[in-house]
């Protein structure tokens, strides 16, 4: 019986690739359905910079990703931050994003179980995140044991609890 393997590899981030999560962070700011894409801009603005803004000098920055052929295809990064999903100072917070075209292949629940049993090697009793109630990821997270913490307008605030 012959087992299929992933075509993906998730490893540790590379200090050096740390500036792939500007793009990334763009990548993963969500965009309804109909609308146009935020302007690159966005990344700059205070509540998001923050989610990369000197990523790797907080002790709780972590960073994995996804490689296919040696090439960064998504990566999932935590850290304790005042985000949009940030429920206290000692609960990390998880930003993720894949390239578009490989979305829908299961690397983003990979990077994010990676992440989970990481931060749980960690000791830390729970991770949060933010997302918007019309994202299709949102039924990732709720599938990997995320749970409504703060049910707002258009979003969610959601922790996974180790």
């Amino acid at each position: 019986m012959h087992q299929t393997q992933n075509p993906y590899n998730i490893r540790e981030l590379k200090k050096e690739e740390y500036p792939l999560l500007k793009e990334y962070l763009y990548m993963s700011v969500y965009v309804p359905k109909g609308e146009e894409p935020f302007h690159l801009s966005i990344i700059y603005e205070p509540g998001i910079a923050l989610y990369r803004d000197k990523f790797g000098e907080l002790p709780n920055d972590y960073a994995l990703c996804a490689t296919i052929d040696n090439q960064v295809v998504g990566i999932c990064w935590v850290r304790i931050i005042d985000g949009y999903g940030s429920i206290d100072k000692d609960t990390p917070e998880f930003a993720i994003s894949i390239k578009s075209e490989y979305r829908g292949k299961g690397i983003g629940e990979s990077l994010m179980q990676a992440m989970l049993k990481l931060l749980k090697s960690k000791g830390y009793k729970r991770a949060s995140l933010s997302v918007q109630k019309e994202n299709y990821a949102a039924k990732l997270y709720f599938k990997l044991g995320f749970e409504v913490y703060e049910d707002r307008e258009n979003d969610y605030i959601l922790v996974y609890n180790f």
